[in-house]
């Protein structure tokens, strides 16, 4: 593999990232931000737009770095025939790597972690019924993300109905089978979507079969794509991704193949969720028993104290047993296992709204030392609490 010349000229950098989609956009300006910071480069944007010279810019000596997707064939064949450190993100199919990624450094999505996020989310929302919208696309990373999801949502003793496109025999409509396919789940329902968009056909299948959401059916997506996102009716919640900061990353790892530095093994740099955004298709959380609900907003509004169950019952006017067995009964979870949950969200808000350090946070949630807290943290949101602060910054 060649390397940049540096004393002589700039290096010059394929980017393949449309501005197409959020995720793109994300990692996009994650390249551009490191460029920018520590280049110069020369920049060839590659978008798929007709008459765009990409053959001029994909050929030996005509740049000596590539980072991105290769979303068509053509660039597929022409990143493969090129002698230059090279990026790429991970678009692997369900029984395939493809060719042009083999022995590459890659960009990929932890999708594991999003799946976890997403039935954490819900769970805590006291939802027993969940199904999950796979991308039309048999694609490796729509599949993990569901069985993710699924997996997190058996552990707490529930099952998680999946939607694949198919094939209809009498001519149906992907949006006319969906529609039937949630006419016919239970409800209330905790549906996670492979990605926004994926979202808004679910919100339109919704509507086209007059189910209520969120009151009937809660819908999160992934990417948060805020434009698309607040425009819609319902507007969309979804799950933030730290794409820029990684595409960041993996530019940084770029620069370095180029100025000749090798690796034993090729290097994944990896992108997770953040947060959830939460918006109207989720709505407020379904706890059908009024106790339930009244000990849920205590623990909240107390979280940051410690509260033993005991005190939560005493406030509530209940025994600790009585209470203990509703939260069982309702939520499938302890007491003081709620309390836990409000504790780390408190501490998710707090990375995102101040400055402390997460040693300070840590004392200030009175109850775990930092290194329990961060296990306990990565478990509930699927990151840790470094990249989960880095993630809502950017």
């Amino acid at each position: 593999m060649k390397k940049t010349n540096r004393q002589n000229r700039m290096p010059r950098v394929v980017v393949m990232l449309p501005a197409a989609t959020k995720l793109s956009r994300d990692m996009r300006r994650g390249v551009l931000r490191y460029a920018a910071v520590n280049g110069p480069w020369i920049i060839h944007l590659v978008e798929g737009r007709p008459g765009e010279h990409t053959a001029s810019y994909l050929r030996d000596g005509a740049c000596d770095g590539v980072i991105g997707r290769t979303f068509t064939p053509e660039l597929e064949r022409l990143v493969a025939r090129l002698d230059v450190p090279k990026v790429l993100v991970d678009q692997e199919t369900a029984d395939r790597l493809p060719p042009v990624l083999e022995g590459q450094s890659m960009l990929r999505s932890d999708t594991r972690a999003i799946g976890r996020m997403a039935a954490n989310f819900f769970a805590g929302r006291g939802y027993s019924n969940f199904a999950y919208v796979a991308p039309r696309e048999r694609l490796a990373w729509g599949i993990r993300r569901g069985q993710a999801f699924a997996k997190t949502v058996a552990e707490s003793g529930f099952r998680c109905e999946v939607f694949r496109e198919k094939k209809s025999r009498t001519g149906k409509s992907d949006l006319v089978m969906m529609a039937e396919w949630l006419s016919a789940l239970p409800k209330p329902v905790a549906v996670l979507a492979a990605f926004d968009q994926r979202a808004l056909e679910v919100i339109d299948a919704c509507a086209l079969a007059r189910i209520n959401v969120p009151e009937d059916v809660s819908i999160l997506g992934v990417d948060n794509d805020a434009e698309l996102d607040d425009a819609t009716f319902p507007t969309l919640s979804s799950i933030a991704l730290d794409a820029e900061s990684a595409a960041y990353r993996a530019a940084e790892e770029l620069d370095r193949l180029m100025r000749g530095s090798a690796r034993d093994r090729p290097c994944l740099v990896s992108y997770g969720p953040t947060r959830v955004v939460e918006r109207d298709s989720t709505g407020k959380a379904h706890i059908g028993d009024a106790l339930v609900s009244r000990a849920i907003s205590y623990i909240s509004s107390k979280a940051m104290d410690n509260p033993s169950v005991r005190e939560v019952a005493d406030a509530l006017h209940v025994s600790q047993r009585l209470l203990e067995a509703r939260f069982r009964n309702v939520l499938h979870r302890s007491a003081i296992q709620e309390i836990r949950r409000h504790q780390l969200d408190h501490v998710a808000k707090m990375l995102r709204e101040t400055n402390l350090s997460i040693g300070e946070i840590a004392e200030r949630s009175g109850v775990l030392s930092e290194s329990r807290l961060g296990v306990n943290f990565r478990k509930r949101f699927g990151v840790s609490m470094t990249a989960y602060r880095r993630g809502r910054r950017q």
